[in-house]
């Protein structure tokens, strides 16, 4: 067997625009049956505008810890094509808790990782229009942070003794610290 050829097949088959591509989307390929077939990754659902949506994530999560200056917290990872990105909040139906994603971050050509805070409470308000929202939000008390908006994906809103982190969108960028919840 000629396995220039054979290269060139699978190269071919793959859309791949170089030899090196080639190897990388196969182990990609590989990695990801692997992945999905490990006990320690658990399925989470992404969360938008009040409800669980279909959309599934597939997540190993660990480093599990709880501190008294950002409360519960723990690392995960995922699949490079993991549709997760910070400020969105997931839901882990196995455990029944929402969590705001702080960061997720590209670490090579197969993987992601990221940070995730676990949401303790709900904040609850109505809009201008009458609506009522509810989402899910990551509170704790303290005294050294600003509010502020991060890139866009979330929004920490802070007051003398508390903040409150929630994702960014726009029913939350309408938010006022003086607002009444």
């Amino acid at each position: 067997m000629d396995i220039e050829k054979y290269l060139k097949a699978i190269q071919g088959s793959l859309n791949s625009p170089s030899p090196a591509e080639t190897i990388r989307r196969k182990v990609i390929h590989r990695v990801k049956k692997d992945y999905e077939r490990s006990l320690d990754v658990d399925t989470f659902y992404l969360w938008k505008k009040g409800q669980t949506t279909d959309v599934s994530l597939r997540l190993n999560t660990y480093n599990k810890k709880y501190s008294t200056v950002v409360g519960d917290n723990q690392e995960f990872t995922g699949i490079i094509d993991t549709p997760i990105q910070a400020g969105d909040v997931i839901y882990n139906p196995t455990e029944g808790e929402y969590y705001i994603v702080i960061n997720a971050d590209q670490v090579d050509y197969i993987y992601i990782k990221g940070l995730l805070y676990k949401c303790n409470n709900t904040l609850r308000w109505q809009d201008d229009n009458g609506v009522v929202w509810d989402y899910p939000v990551h509170s704790i008390n303290t005294t050294q942070y600003n509010s502020g908006v991060y890139q866009g994906k979330y929004e920490e809103h802070v007051t003398s003794q508390h903040k409150i982190t929630i994702t960014s969108d726009e029913n939350t960028n309408a938010l006022r610290i003086d607002k009444r919840f």
